[in-house]
């Protein structure tokens, strides 16, 4: 059995709620502010130059954000790898991938002809990009956006509220209006809502990360690579 002292006792108390101090809880607060805030910086102060300056904005704003933010839970909570989800991939976690790829395209693909928007007009610029940049734009989403809302934003919002899945909602609520600066305030944002939400179950469910990553990456990188270029072939 595990003596009080050791980081295997120290890490089950974490992953069950154990309190945290004033200095502790300013520390989780300021990197939430920052894991939902970079995002919002377009919603909030608009784009302010071209669009390949926007997306080399964002990629730098992103990687730049989830450093400082790993640099807080790393150092300065001292949290371990796998309170945030970053474990290894298990058997089911690797079928579970295809899987909540399929779903996650097939009910974009739905919402996008259910509720055609302008919203839409506008994220489909971003194909305008050069490739590479569109590449680079589908692995930091990817990664920074899952780790920063899901893998950060989650395990802390649950040390304050208590309960994983208020946590996962209010995390889902943040990741949601973050993207109305893509596209805009109209109904095409239940797309990256209900994304999200496939995306938050799939982390609160198996409390690994690092399969929302992989999908995520996926996910972005056909709607801003493969397709692209399956359209520009076929024309």
């Amino acid at each position: 059995m595990a003596s009080q002292g050791s980081p295997v006792f120290i890490g089950l108390m974490k992953d069950q709620g154990g309190e945290w101090n004033l200095k502790e809880r300013l520390i989780a607060t300021i990197g939430l502010v920052l894991a939902f805030g970079f995002v919002l910086r377009k919603v909030i102060f608009g784009g302010s130059g071209s669009l390949d300056q926007e997306a080399l904005i964002s990629i730098a704003v992103q990687w730049t954000t989830l450093g400082i933010v790993a640099f807080i839970a790393f150092r300065g909570l001292k949290l371990y790898f796998d309170e945030l989800g970053l474990r290894a991939l298990k058997a089911l976690d690797w079928l579970l991938i295809p899987i909540t790829l399929i779903v996650g395209m097939v009910v974009a693909g739905m919402v996008s002809r259910l509720f055609p928007s302008p919203g839409f007009a506008e994220a489909a610029k971003l194909v305008a990009l050069p490739l590479p940049t569109r590449v680079v734009l589908a692995v930091t989403a990817g990664i920074c956006e899952e780790f920063l809302f899901r893998g950060y934003g989650i395990s802390v919002l649950t040390r304050f509220v208590g309960n994983r899945w208020l946590a996962g909602l209010l995390s889902l609520v943040g990741f949601t209006l973050a993207h109305a600066g893509l596209f805009g305030w109209t109904s095409a944002l239940l797309v990256p809502g209900l994304l999200g939400l496939i995306l938050t179950l799939l982390f609160l469910l198996r409390r690994n990360v690092i399969i929302g990553m992989i999908v995520h990456v996926l996910i972005d990188g056909i709607s801003l690579v493969l397709a692209p270029l399956a359209a520009a072939k076929g024309g």
